[in-house]
């Protein structure tokens, strides 16, 4: 979601839940809201959202670098989830290591990223 969706939806959601009308959204010519207590709420928003659940991205709209590990849904084959990365040779295919074996785009045409490992707590 760019920007500009990013801003309508927050916009959205907080004249639906508050006392809050299309002139309480000014936005500097930094980026900011004006009010600094809708800028605050934009900037927690933000957070959230980059703790979010990543959401699942079509093959049409992009694809991940070659090389990057990925969550694959395959609708066609039983919903089936699998980790793999786009094939090297043919973009049109994704490949499984695990098994090595190979799946047109057409029968898996969503992913996502995975998550980041998680960090050992340190002992400082």
């Amino acid at each position: 979601m760019d920007i500009k969706e990013e801003r309508e939806a927050f916009e959205s959601t907080l004249k639906q839940i508050g006392r809050v009308d299309d002139s309480n959204f000014t936005v500097a010519d930094d980026g900011s809201y004006e009010w600094d207590s809708i800028h605050f709420a934009w900037t927690i928003w933000q957070a959230a959202k980059a703790q979010a659940v990543p959401e699942w991205i079509s093959t049409s709209e992009r694809m991940p670098d070659h090389g990057e590990f990925v969550l694959i849904l395959a609708p066609a084959c039983e919903g089936t989830m699998f980790v793999g990365i786009r094939d090297e040779e043919d973009d049109n295919f994704w490949y499984d290591p695990t098994d090595m074996s190979y799946l047109e785009l057409k029968y898996a045409p969503s992913w996502m990223p995975l998550p980041d490992a998680p960090q050992e707590p340190t002992n400082d």
